[in-house]
This record gives C-alpha cells, sequence and structure tokens, in this order.
C-alpha cells in the first residue's frame, strides 16, 4: 500500500514547521470524515489542517513531499504542499479562473518585477518548508539516487513552479496565502472573492457541504 513520507507529524516536526510560519495541526477523527466529504476520499498525503474556517471545519491541508510505494519500489515527489479542500473556495476559485483571471494574474507577473520578487519569495518558502518535511535518511536517499526528486522538492516553488512568473493556479496561491501568508497572488484572490461577496471564513450555508451526515445538530455556529 502507498504511504506517505512522513507518514504522520510528530510534535518535533509540529514545532519546526511552527518556527518557519507554517501552524498545523494533527487530524482528529472528525477531520478525517469532514475531509472525506468534502473531497469524496480521504487523500494519502494529507498530513495535518493548516486552516479552518469560521465552522472549524479543514479548509487548507498540508500535504506530504513524498509517496512511496515499497511494493513497486517507487518514489514520487509531491510539489503540492498546502491543498485548498473547502468545497466553496474551490468552486469559487474555478468560476475566477473561468472568468480569466489566471490569464490576468500571469501577465502581472510577467510584466511586474516587483510582483515577481514577491512570488519568488513565496516559492523558496515553499521549497523550504517541503524540505523541512523530509526525515533527513529520505534527504540522503534522494541526494545520492535520485537527483531530480531531491530537486523537484527543494528547487520548485508552489505546485512545482519553476519561474515566478508562472502563476499556474490560483487555487494553490489561496492555499498558500491562507496557510502562511505573503502570498501576493493569494492576497489578490482572497480580496476578489470579499468584494463579491464571498467571504473567506464562510458564508451563512456552506457548512452544509462540510458536516457529516446526521451531526448538523451538533455544529457550532456563530
Amino acid at each position: 500500500m502507498p504511504h506517505s513520507i512522513p507518514k504522520e507529524l510528530d510534535a518535533a516536526l509540529v514545532a519546526r514547521l511552527d518556527s518557519l510560519g507554517v501552524h498545523v495541526e494533527r487530524f482528529s477523527d472528525q477531520d478525517a470524515i469532514v475531509v472525506r466529504r468534502q473531497m469524496g476520499h480521504r487523500p494519502r498525503m494529507a498530513l495535518g489542517v493548516l486552516r479552518r474556517c469560521r465552522y472549524g471545519y479543514p479548509q487548507v491541508l498540508l500535504f506530504a513531499p513524498l509517496e512511496v510505494d515499497e511494493a513497486k519500489r517507487r518514489i514520487s515527489p509531491n510539489s503540492t504542499l498546502c491543498w485548498l479542500s473547502c468545497p466553496l473556495l474551490v468552486r469559487e476559485i474555478d468560476r475566477l479562473e473561468r472568468d480569466g483571471e489566471l490569464d490576468r494574474f500571469e501577465h502581472l507577473a510577467d510584466v511586474d518585477p516587483q510582483l515577481q520578487e514577491s512570488l519568488g519569495q513565496a516559492h523558496r518558502a515553499t521549497a523550504s518548508i517541503r524540505r523541512t518535511l523530509v526525515p533527513e535518511e529520505w534527504a540522503e536517499l534522494l541526494q545520492a539516487e535520485r537527483p531530480r526528486d531531491w530537486w523537484i522538492l527543494t528547487e520548485t516553488g508552489i505546485s512545482g513552479i519553476t519561474r515566478p512568473a508562472h502563476v499556474k493556479c490560483l487555487h494553490a496561491h489561496l492555499a498558500d496565502e491562507l496557510a502562511r501568508g505573503a502570498n501576493p497572488v493569494g492576497q489578490e484572490v482572497a480580496r476578489l472573492l470579499e468584494s463579491q461577496r464571498v467571504p473567506v471564513a464562510g458564508t451563512e450555508t456552506c457548512w452544509r457541504h462540510c458536516t457529516p451526515e446526521g451531526a448538523s445538530q451538533h455544529l457550532s455556529r456563530p
């Protein structure tokens, strides 16, 4: 059975992430149920919760940097660090991308040196956090035997981006902003949504997409 590396978050790893400005919570049993409802499955690579909505449900998940299938002797690097799981935000960003906002951000990043520099910082921070998640024995193995996989984990940015002028995915940039902050594209996406009356923290009714079956009476609502 394929599994993630690391398999889980221990206290030392949580503390190291916290020192990098990444605050992650381990999955609770309810989190696992909610994420399955949000995404249709429990992702193998998910290690914990980086951001919660107004109802306490996961919005952004922390994904592991490696997937290993020992039976098939296969190692797969994963460049996605922060995964947007909130059905409301996923749907609304799908709409923004259909409306051409991804192309607009690509153009801005291509012509604005200051935006490129800010995005470059966000990409470098992502690579640093991925590196922190890789256990030392795996880091040594990858550097010695799989240098390209090591390069993907330590040199590419958000969603595997290799150049600051490439935005690629608004979902990934908003997830990074909500989890870590200091992402200029994610900040602008959040501002756009709020200006269109889509609260990033959640609407009055969006909890229905995440609340486990039969548990609505236990929902803690504002």
